[in-house]
């Protein structure tokens, strides 16, 4: 038997489904999104991250539609206003800068509406790694304090910091050895890496921050790093190991309203 065949005058009229890339034709490299885009629908058709879902309520057992398990939209308000008048006495807070947590409770404008867009995605347990850049005052470091304290834990830094903490651990009077000083950083459940700009950017230093940011990735711990960067500077400065880990995960968040106070 023959197969069919459209005639030539019936393949000239003829109406083919629009056509589907397979896996085989997709880019190679993940295009970087910025952070909250999906928020409005924009992104990456096939990520099973950000498909809509019924999530019930941890508050009121409500159903509703989002992306991810927490808190129906006015659950999720009255989390805000508790957690924000709560004076929370835990230990690792207490490494978030004090001027931060004290301005955390006037953040208002779109540096509040961005961490609330955020937020669901810190909790989804998926390990999110964001970076955060844009110019000075604008917010950066008290949003990442906001998430901390909604979260209710956290572990800051600042990467020259970091770097420090690990090179004392090669002197021979220090109590610590590296790996040590690295597990409290690759464990922790929520970290903050701030003024990610201010380093050498030696091969030593990128091969131990990428060695970070990929233990945690493996582990699903949400990450964020702070920079004042530009975007097209951040392959340079952090390397396209991280980069990617963002885009993938998380995205960019990119500070572009005025410096507080103007």
């Amino acid at each position: 038997m023959k197969p069919y065949a459209l005639t030539p005058a019936q393949a000239a009229v003829a109406i083919l489904p629009p056509h589907t890339p397979g896996r085989h034709e997709q880019p190679a490299v993940l295009p970087i999104r910025t952070a909250g885009e999906f928020m409005a629908g924009e992104t990456l058709a096939d990520e099973p991250l950000l498909e809509l879902h019924t999530q019930t309520c941890k508050s009121c057992s409500r159903k509703f539609v989002a992306r991810f398990p927490g808190f129906c939209d006015d659950c999720f308000e009255k989390e805000v206003e508790r957690v924000q008048v709560r004076n929370t006495t835990a230990v690792a807070l207490k490494t978030f800068p004090e001027r931060a947590r004290q301005v955390t409770q006037k953040m208002r404008g779109p540096s509040l509406e961005k961490a609330k867009a955020i937020m669901p995605l810190l909790r989804s347990n998926q390990g999110a790694q964001l970076i955060v850049i844009g110019d000075r005052w604008t917010g950066k470091t008290v949003m990442a304090t906001w998430w901390a304290q909604m979260l209710g834990f956290g572990l800051y830094t600042k990467a020259y910091d970091l770097f420090a903490s690990v090179r004392h651990t090669y002197h021979e009077d220090s109590k610590l050895r590296e790996h040590e000083v690295l597990d409290r950083f690759r464990k922790a459940d929520f970290l903050v890496i701030d003024e990610a700009q201010e380093r050498k950017e030696s091969d030593w230093e990128n091969t131990l921050l990428t060695n970070l940011i990929d233990k945690r990735y493996d582990a699903l711990k949400p990450t964020v790093i702070i920079a004042n960067l530009k975007q097209d500077a951040l392959d340079a400065a952090l390397g396209p190991s991280i980069v990617r880990r963002v885009a993938e995960t998380g995205g960019i968040i990119e500070c572009t309203w005025p410096p507080y106070g103007q």
